[in-house]
C-alpha cells in the first residue's frame, strides 16, 4: 500500500473503543466508551507522525450497564468541572514489528500524568489501527474510588484498553 506524503487522519468513533475493567469488594466490572474524537498527520510510508496527537473521550460516553454504578463514577470523575479525557501523545517510537511506544500526558479531573504505553499499530487497506492498554489508578488523577450503597467499595486499580481506528480524510 503507498501512501502520498502527510496526509490528515480523524480517529472513527464508529470503530473505536475504550474499555475499563475494574473490580469491587464483590466483583468484577467493566466498561466502554465508543464517544471520542481525535485528529493527527501522518505519512504512513515512513511511518511519521506530527505530534501531539490528542484524543478527547468524554467522561460521560463510558457507560457499565449499571445506572448507579454510572452514577458514581460520573460523580467520582465530577463531569460537570472536568467533562474529557484527553490524551496527549508526545513522542511516538517504533519498536518490535508493529509495537510503537507512545510517551504521552494523560489529563484527567483537570491533573495530567505523564504515562508511557505500548501500542501496536496496524496499517490496514482503509485505515489505521491503533490498541493497547494501561493500568492507572484513581489515585493518580486526584479521585477516590467510589462506594455504593455503604457496602460496595471500588478497588481504586483499574485497567485501561483501547482500539482506536483512524481514517484518512479524503480532499
Amino acid at each position: 500500500m503507498v501512501y502520498a506524503a502527510t496526509s490528515n487522519w480523524s480517529l472513527d468513533s464508529q470503530h473505536s473503543k475504550v474499555e475499563f475493567f475494574g473490580t469491587s469488594n464483590t466483583h468484577g466490572f467493566e466498561g466502554i466508551s465508543q464517544t471520542m474524537s481525535g485528529s493527527l498527520q501522518a505519512d504512513m510510508d515512513s511511518r511519521q507522525f506530527s505530534l501531539p496527537v490528542v484524543i478527547k473521550i468524554p467522561v460521560a460516553g463510558f457507560k457499565t450497564g449499571n445506572d448507579a454504578r454510572d452514577h458514581a463514577m460520573q460523580h467520582m470523575f465530577e463531569t460537570e468541572k472536568y467533562p474529557d479525557i484527553e490524551l496527549h501523545v508526545q513522542k511516538i517510537e517504533a519498536q518490535a514489528s508493529g509495537w510503537y511506544q507512545l510517551e504521552s500526558e494523560l489529563k484527567i479531573h483537570n491533573i495530567s500524568k505523564s504515562v508511557l504505553i505500548e501500542a501496536d499499530v496496524l496499517v490496514h487497506p482503509d485505515g489505521i489501527e491503533v490498541k493497547g492498554q494501561k493500568e492507572l489508578t484513581t489515585g493518580m488523577f486526584g479521585m477516590k474510588a467510589p462506594v455504593m450503597l455503604g457496602l460496595f467499595r471500588v478497588q481504586k486499580e483499574v485497567r485501561v484498553a483501547f482500539d482506536s481506528y483512524w481514517k484518512k480524510n479524503n480532499g
